[in-house]
């Protein structure tokens, strides 16, 4: 989760791939881009993350 309004709430969201990239879409209707959370901006705006499921429950090319 980035704050990019610079308010400290969350008003952007992407999905961590690994790697330290990132998959999100800059803007409403944009082009979905893979980024580097290590990127000045991203890095400045970076609130926090959150695990939606454990890897018991995740399965990888099956």
């Amino acid at each position: 989760f980035f704050s990019t309004a610079g308010h400290g709430r969350v008003s952007h969201a992407g999905i961590y791939v690994g790697d330290g990239r990132f998959v999100h879409a800059p803007s409403s209707g944009g082009t979905v881009r893979l980024d580097s959370v290590d990127a000045k901006y991203w890095n400045k705006a970076y609130l926090q993350a959150k695990r939606v499921l454990n890897s018991e429950t995740l399965v990888v090319n099956p």
